[in-house]
């Protein structure tokens, strides 16, 4: 018996057709999503990866810019979140057993503060590039023919070059303190305390204990024949104040050095130190406007003002400023993405 095989030659149904083509659309359908899905997850992953590098690279910055804010200490009043200066600086155990005396401090910028007003932060760090700070005799700026009469006349802080020729082994560096327009910070190694009494309940009570000791200090920019310093205004609040008698304030290079304590029962003298203004500026960020992120720019004050800026944070929420302890110089910087 032959068995005969029919083949049909007629190809798919129209129905076999739809199905077909439906389960092809979904196929593609699936594929393109999840096309999309993990182009939009690789998207996000590379924002992440660029947001953590670009922050690891702006606190390395900002590290590097807080760890020389020494001379800011007890110079400059900045409040912080809660009025406090963020600047004080002490490790007296008075103000630890004060109950109502806050240790800590917090600087924070963000969108709100911008909107509010707090636009930029302003500083003073040490100037390394002008070298290191140096002791300086207060006798060396008063004229010393007429001393033996009984007058003491203010010349000069660099009279006949004292400062640039003879307080440093290397002269080129000493030169670089006094350079005309840059900033120099002097101050005196003796902490001292604001003794005032103050009435309470018809008694007279030292107000010593609640008050932070802290060095005399003048600031000024080197003028243009770097013979002296003269006093500006600046950005920040500097303290021109005498620490044991608040009422008293120093104009003049002359004012500080007549006001110098003595030191270590010996005679007075003061350390003069290079410094620079810095500037932390907030910017709203073009890039994710809607999301209230901000930018943070860096720059260095030169004579011809804040002329030129990095930025060293992109699309942040808000970055803070904390010291845990202001009886350590240390600041945290802490970045919200």
């Amino acid at each position: 018996m032959f068995i005969r095989r029919v083949l049909n030659s007629k190809g798919f149904s129209i129905t076999e057709m739809m199905v077909a083509a439906g389960l092809s659309g979904v196929m593609a359908l699936l594929t393109v999503t999840f096309q999309a899905d993990m182009k939009k997850s690789i998207q996000q992953l590379e924002d992440r990866v660029d947001f953590v590098t670009d922050t690891n690279i702006g606190l390395r910055v900002a590290w590097n810019i807080f760890g020389q804010m020494k001379p800011s200490l007890n110079n400059i009043e900045l409040p912080d979140d809660n009025g406090k200066n963020f600047f004080d600086y002490s490790s007296e155990m008075s103000l630890r057993s004060a109950g109502t005396f806050s240790m800590s401090r917090v600087f924070t910028l963000n969108y709100d503060q911008y909107n509010s007003g707090r636009t930029a932060m302003y500083f003073l760090i040490d100037d390394s590039n002008r070298g290191a700070g140096v002791l300086y005799n207060p006798l060396n700026a008063y004229d010393k023919a007429k001393m033996g009469t009984g007058v003491i006349e203010y010349v000069s802080l660099n009279q006949g070059n004292i400062v640039t020729a003879k307080l440093q082994n290397s002269p080129d560096v000493s030169k670089r303190i006094m350079k005309a327009g840059e900033l120099v910070l002097i101050q005196s190694p003796v902490l001292l305390k604001d003794i005032g009494l103050v009435a309470e309940d018809n008694f007279v009570t030292n107000n010593s204990l609640y008050s932070i000791s802290r060095q005399m200090a003048f600031l000024g920019r080197v003028n243009n024949s770097a013979t002296d310093l003269v006093k500006e205004q600046y950005d920040v609040s500097f303290k021109y104040t005498h620490p044991a008698f608040p009422g008293l304030t120093m104009g003049t290079v002359d004012d500080f050095l007549r006001y110098l304590p003595p030191s270590l029962g010996g005679g007075a003298y003061a350390v003069l130190v290079p410094v620079a203004m810095m500037r932390l500026r907030v910017v709203p960020s073009n890039r994710e406007a809607s999301l209230k992120k901000i930018d943070i720019y860096v720059s260095k004050r030169s004579p011809n003002g804040y002329d030129r800026e990095m930025k060293i944070f992109d699309a942040v929420s808000s970055i803070r400023l904390l010291r845990e302890d202001i009886s350590t110089p240390m600041v945290k910087v802490e970045v919200v993405d």
